[in-house]
């Protein structure tokens, strides 16, 4: 975990679970959420400290300085082994199960530092293309 600079500590709260996956709300990131706005310099130097993610509520947006995020060792030691990972048609990440949570967080794709066997990656089918149509009923 990185430390906030001494100056900004009044100006987040205490460290915290920040961000929650979409598909199984366990805890991915942890972190603080600032109680002000900062000046653009300010926020590029705290971006030094964690990374900076806007996360999208119900009625309004919502920055967090995430200063550690859930690994996959981590996910595998607390969840299980990869059992799937589902992508779209072209390959690219939608989900992955460990044991039987299932998590949509990208950076916990294993792909990205590991083999992953063939027999557990789930691709997604191309829809068939509708047939042309006329776009006139004076055709």
């Amino acid at each position: 975990m990185n430390q906030l600079p001494e100056k900004y500590i009044p100006d987040f709260s205490p460290y915290e679970t920040v961000m929650r996956d979409a598909l199984s709300g366990e805890p991915v990131g942890w972190g603080h959420k600032p109680l002000k706005r900062f000046a653009d310099d300010e926020f590029s130097e705290l971006g030094k400290v964690g990374e900076w993610f806007c996360l999208q509520g119900s009625y309004a947006n919502l920055w967090c300085l995430v200063t550690r995020k859930l690994t996959l060792t981590e996910a595998i030691d607390k969840y299980g082994p990869v059992t799937e990972v589902h992508t779209g048609p072209n390959g690219g990440f939608k989900d992955v199960t460990f044991g039987t949570k299932k998590f949509c967080s990208e950076w916990l794709d294993p792909r990205q530092t590991m083999n992953v066997a063939d027999n557990l990656i789930r691709a997604d089918k191309r829809a068939p293309r509708m047939p042309d149509r006329k776009l006139s009923r004076f055709y």
